[in-house]
């Protein structure tokens, strides 16, 4: 199971729950980043996503926060650092 969780981000599916019809491959994860808007930033990491999977009992249709989850699946695995 550690090592899936290399592979794993888990949030809140209603972030990005506008992008369900869009292929994963177009977005990716950043990692280790405190400022988003600061490309300066030398440790933060971009991981490529392949899947997108929310919970089989979440409606984003609906406007419930009841089982928000999801887990985005990356193409490569996570190096954990101090930053990350």
């Amino acid at each position: 199971m550690r090592q899936l969780l290399r592979f794993w981000i888990i949030l809140a599916a209603h972030c990005i729950y506008l992008s369900r019809n869009l292929s994963p491959s177009r977005y990716y994860a950043l990692l280790g980043r405190l400022n988003i808007g600061d490309d300066t930033e030398p440790h933060s990491v971009h991981a490529n996503i392949s899947k997108i999977v929310y919970h089989h009992d979440w409606d984003g249709a609906s406007g419930s926060f009841d089982a928000d989850l999801a887990i985005l699946i990356l193409t490569s695995e996570i190096t954990f650092t101090p930053y990350i």
